[in-house]
C-alpha cells in the first residue's frame, strides 16, 4: 500500500514538473501573446491632462484640488497638442518630436494606438467620435504625391494613414462639428479651400471667388449646427492689405461665400450665444509701427461688428470662454514688455486684464487654455508652465501647481 502511494506521488510530481516546463516554454516562446503594459489608473475623479513635452508624458492633475498627482500617461516623444473626443472616452495627442498622432484611452490612462506622419503637423482636427484625425503637413507629401504639402487622413481603427489630400503650403484646418466639411487655409494666399470628408478623391477645392473677397484667410469658426462657417481674413497681419481684416460668411451646403464684416484684426475666433469674438494683431496700429492686439465682437446674425478692445499682441491661436464671462485669449511671440501673452477679456463689461510675463526659459507663449467644469478656474499653459486663474478676479489663484518639464496643452477629461 505504501509502495503504491509512493508510486502515485512520483507520477504526480513528474506530471507537475512537465506541466510547469511546458508553461515556461509556452510563455518564453511567445505563445501567451506580447506582454501587455502595466496600466495604473489614478483613481482621480476629476482629471486634467497636461502634455509635458519635455518628459514625454501626460501629467494627471486633480481638477478639484489644483494639484499635480504622481500619475502620468506615457506617450510618444514630445507630446504637445491635445484634442478630446465628444464622449470624453479618449484623448488625441500629437507627439511633436516624432511626428505621430496617438489616442489615449481615458479609462485605462494608456496610449492605445499611434500613427506616424510623414512630416511635422502644424494643425490637427478630429471627428467628434475620435475615430479619424486630419493633419495639416505643409512641408511633406504623402501617397506618392509630388506636391509638397498635404492633409493626411488618419484612421485609428487601422492605425494607418488611409487618405491624403495634396495641398501646397497648407497651414491651418478646421473641421465642422458633424465631420462633413473641412476648411483649409494655406500660406500667403487669398484662397480658402474645402474638403468633403465623404469624398476625398475630389481633393481640396478652392472656394469660388474667394480671391476677390478674402484677404489672406487663416481660420474659420463653425456654427453649432454647421449651417454656417465664419471665415476670418487675417489681412495685414498675414501679409495682406492694411484694413482688410474681415469676417465672411461661408455656407457649407452650397459651398458659397456670403456677406462680410470689416474688423480691426482677425486670426482667432470663438462663437458663443450668437456673438463671434475675433482676436488678432494690427501690425502698425500705434504710431511708430508698434503692433497692437485687438478683440472685437461681431453679431453672428446681422454680421455687425462692435467696438474693439486692446489686448496683448502676437500670433493669437488659443482662445476659450471661462465662467463669469471671462474670455481667455492666448498669443505667441508677443512683445511681452508690460504684460504677458495672455489677455482676459470680460465679454459683459469690456474690461481687459493681463497676465504677468513669464520669465521661464520657454518664453511667454500661451499654448493651451482649458476652463475647469463647475469651477471659477481656468488652467493655462504659459511659457511652459501650468498657471491657474480665478475668473472672479481675472488673476492667478493663490494655489498654483508646478509641472516639472514643459507644459504645452491642457484638457479636462471629466
Amino acid at each position: 500500500m505504501i509502495t503504491e502511494n509512493l508510486g502515485q506521488r512520483s507520477i504526480q510530481r513528474a506530471f507537475l514538473t512537465c506541466a510547469c516546463c511546458a508553461c515556461f516554454f509556452f510563455i518564453s516562446c511567445g505563445g501567451g501573446g506580447a506582454p501587455k503594459p502595466t496600466v495604473i489608473v489614478s483613481k482621480v475623479a476629476d482629471r486634467v491632462f497636461v502634455s509635458n513635452q519635455q518628459t514625454n508624458v501626460l501629467q494627471i492633475v486633480d481638477g478639484q484640488r489644483d494639484k499635480v498627482t504622481t500619475f502620468t500617461v506615457p506617450t510618444g516623444a514630445g507630446p504637445s497638442l491635445l484634442l478630446e473626443v465628444q464622449s470624453k472616452q479618449s484623448t488625441i495627442v500629437y507627439n511633436s518630436a516624432e511626428h505621430s498622432i496617438g489616442t489615449v484611452d481615458n479609462a485605462t490612462e494608456h496610449q492605445s494606438a499611434s500613427v506616424s506622419l510623414p512630416g511635422n503637423a502644424v494643425s490637427v482636427a478630429i471627428t467628434a467620435d475620435g475615430a479619424t484625425a486630419y493633419a495639416a503637413i505643409p512641408a511633406s507629401n504623402c501617397s506618392g504625391s509630388t506636391i509638397v504639402g498635404a492633409i493626411a487622413v488618419v484612421t485609428f481603427s487601422s492605425t494607418s494613414i488611409t487618405g491624403c489630400v495634396p495641398l501646397q503650403g497648407v497651414r491651418n484646418i478646421v473641421l465642422g462639428h458633424n465631420g462633413a466639411t473641412l476648411l483649409a487655409f494655406v500660406d500667403n494666399s487669398n484662397t480658402a479651400y474645402y474638403v468633403t470628408a465623404s469624398d476625398l478623391t475630389t481633393g481640396a477645392v478652392a472656394i469660388s471667388d474667394a480671391g476677390a473677397v478674402l484677404d489672406h484667410p487663416a481660420n474659420a469658426v463653425f456654427s453649432s449646427d454647421d449651417s454656417t462657417a465664419y471665415i476670418l481674413s487675417c489681412g495685414e497681419e498675414c501679409g495682406g492689405a492694411a484694413g482688410s481684416a474681415k469676417v465672411t460668411v461661408f455656407t457649407p451646403s452650397s459651398k458659397t461665400l456670403g456677406s462680410s464684416a470689416s474688423v480691426a484684426a482677425a486670426r482667432e475666433g470663438l462663437l458663443s450665444g450668437g456673438k463671434l469674438f475675433v482676436a488678432g494683431t494690427v501690425p502698425s496700429a500705434v504710431p511708430g509701427g508698434s503692433p497692437q492686439g485687438t478683440v472685437q465682437t461681431v453679431d453672428a446674425g446681422t454680421l455687425t461688428a462692435g467696438g474693439s478692445a486692446v489686448i496683448s499682441d502676437g500670433i493669437h491661436d488659443t482662445i476659450a470662454l471661462g465662467s463669469n464671462n471671462q474670455l481667455f485669449i492666448g498669443a505667441r511671440a508677443c512683445s511681452n514688455v508690460v504684460h504677458g501673452c495672455l489677455s482676459i477679456y470680460n465679454t459683459s463689461t469690456g474690461a481687459v486684464a493681463f497676465s504677468a510675463p513669464v520669465t521661464a526659459p520657454a518664453g511667454d507663449d500661451v499654448t493651451g487654455i482649458e476652463p475647469i467644469p463647475g469651477r471659477n478656474v481656468v488652467y493655462v499653459c504659459e511659457g511652459g508652465e501650468l498657471r491657474i486663474y480665478d475668473t472672479t478676479t481675472a488673476a492667478l489663484t493663490a494655489n498654483q501647481s508646478d509641472i516639472i518639464g514643459k507644459a504645452v496643452d491642457v484638457r479636462a477629461i471629466f
